[in-house]
C-alpha cells in the first residue's frame, strides 16, 4: 500500500498513531498477497499482485528451454485470463509473455485460440498498446499452418456494429495483405464486409475500406476491378487514379515481407533440393503465386453474352469506311470498357 491509496476527504475520528498503524497492516498484508503462489496473484482483485503474478511467468518462461517444461503446460491455462486483464500497463507484461510464446512456437493458434480475436477486439483499439499488439499479431500469423482462424475472426469483428472494432479489423486484413501478400489470406470472402462497410456513415470506416482496396491492388492488379465493381462510382473513380498511380510508381507485386513458418519450410526444402538461392526461390514462388492468382479470379467470371448490348448500326459504324480511325478506337475502347466490367 503506499499513501495515493488512502481515501482522502473523509471525516475520520482516528488518530495519527491509529492512521499509522493502519496503514502499516495495509503494507503487509500486501507483501504476504504478493507472496501467494501464482494461480491465486492471477485472480486478484488488485491489478499489483496480478502483475506480480505475470512478472513471476515472464521470468520463469525466459528460463525455460522446452515446451514440454511442465511449468510451460501449467502457464498455459492462465493465458487467455490474462489477455482479458482491464488494466492497460498490465497487459504491457502480458504481451512481453506471448511473444516470448510465439518465438518458441511452431503454431501460434494452439497455443492461443481466438486470439486474433482478443487482440483485435481489444488491445489493437488501445492506442498505447497498438504498435505491440500489431508486432505480436504479424508474429501470431508467422506461426500459423494456415489462415482459418484469423479469417473467421475478421469476419466476425467486420460484422461488428463497432465502428472501433470495425477500423481495427479493416487495418488488420490490410496488414496481413501487406506483410504476407493475397495467396495467405482469403479476401474474396472479406469482399461482401467491405462493399458494406464503403457505405458505412463513419469516414474513417470508410477511408480504411478504401485503404485495403489499394493495398489488394498491389497484388492482384488489374483483377481488383471485378472486387471493386459494387463501390459508389466516386469510389470507383477515386480508386481507378490511385490505381493508375500505384502502377507507375510500383510496376512489379511486391514480395510479402514474411511467409508463414510452414511456406518458409517447404521453400527452404525445394531450395536446397534445386540448389536456388532463397532470394530467387522467394521471387519463383511469388511470380508462380501471382499466376495462380490471376487464374482463381478468370474462374470466378461468369459468362455474359457481350454482344447483346451491341446493335447493328454499332457493327456498321465500325465498318464504316467514311469514319476516322480516331472513332473507330473510341467505338472498340467503349466496347473493351463494358466487356470487363459486364464479365466481373
Amino acid at each position: 500500500m503506499n499513501i495515493d491509496d488512502i481515501v482522502v476527504g473523509r471525516k475520520n475520528d482516528k488518530t495519527l498513531e491509529e492512521i499509522e498503524e493502519e496503514y502499516r497492516q495495509a503494507e503487509l498484508l500486501e507483501q504476504e498477497e504478493l507472496k501467494q503462489p501464482i494461480e491465486k496473484k492471477i485472480k486478484h482483485d488488485k491489478w499489483k499482485v496480478r502483475k506480480s503474478a505475470y512478472t513471476d511467468i515472464l521470468s520463469s518462461l525466459k528460463e525455460i528451454t522446452s515446451r514440454k517444461d511442465p511449468k510451460y503446460l501449467s502457464y498455459s491455462e492462465y493465458f487467455h485470463t490474462m489477455l482479458l486483464d482491464p488494466h492497460t500497463p498490465n497487459m504491457e507484461t502480458v504481451l512481453d509473455i506471448i511473444s516470448l510464446l510465439f518465438a518458441n512456437s511452431d503454431d501460434a493458434i494452439t497455443i492461443l485460440p481466438n486470439f486474433c480475436f482478443l487482440i483485435t477486439e481489444k488491445l489493437y483499439t488501445i492506442q498505447k498498446l497498438k504498435t505491440k499488439a500489431k508486432n505480436l499479431l504479424i508474429q501470431c500469423i508467422e506461426c500459423c499452418t494456415d489462415l482459418k482462424e484469423v479469417e473467421a475472426n475478421l469476419k466476425k469483428l467486420l460484422d461488428n456494429k463497432n465502428s472501433k472494432n470495425q477500423i481495427a479489423s479493416i487495418q488488420i486484413a490490410t496488414i496481413i495483405l501487406r506483410t504476407f501478400g493475397s495467396q495467405k489470406l482469403d479476401y474474396r470472402s472479406l469482399i461482401p464486409f467491405m462493399e458494406k462497410l464503403a457505405d458505412n456513415t463513419n469516414p474513417s470506416v470508410k477511408n480504411e475500406v478504401l485503404d485495403f482496396y489499394k493495398e489488394l491492388y498491389k497484388w492482384i492488379r488489374d483483377s481488383v476491378k471485378g472486387f471493386v465493381s459494387k463501390l459508389k462510382e466516386v469510389q470507383r473513380i477515386d480508386l481507378e487514379k490511385v490505381f493508375e498511380e500505384i502502377s507507375k510508381n510500383c510496376p512489379k507485386v511486391p514480395i510479402p515481407e514474411k511467409t508463414l513458418k510452414s511456406d518458409k519450410e517447404k521453400l527452404d526444402k525445394q531450395g536446397d533440393k534445386l540448389g536456388f538461392n532463397k532470394v530467387n526461390n522467394s521471387e519463383e514462388s511469388n511470380k508462380i503465386d501471382m499466376l495462380k492468382e490471376e487464374e482463381t479470379n478468370f474462374n470466378l467470371v461468369e459468362g455474359t453474352d457481350v454482344f447483346a448490348k451491341f446493335t447493328e448500326d454499332w457493327t456498321e459504324n465500325i465498318l464504316d469506311k467514311s469514319r476516322t480511325w480516331v472513332e473507330k478506337r473510341d467505338i472498340l475502347e467503349e466496347f473493351i470498357k463494358v466487356c470487363y466490367i459486364i464479365n466481373y
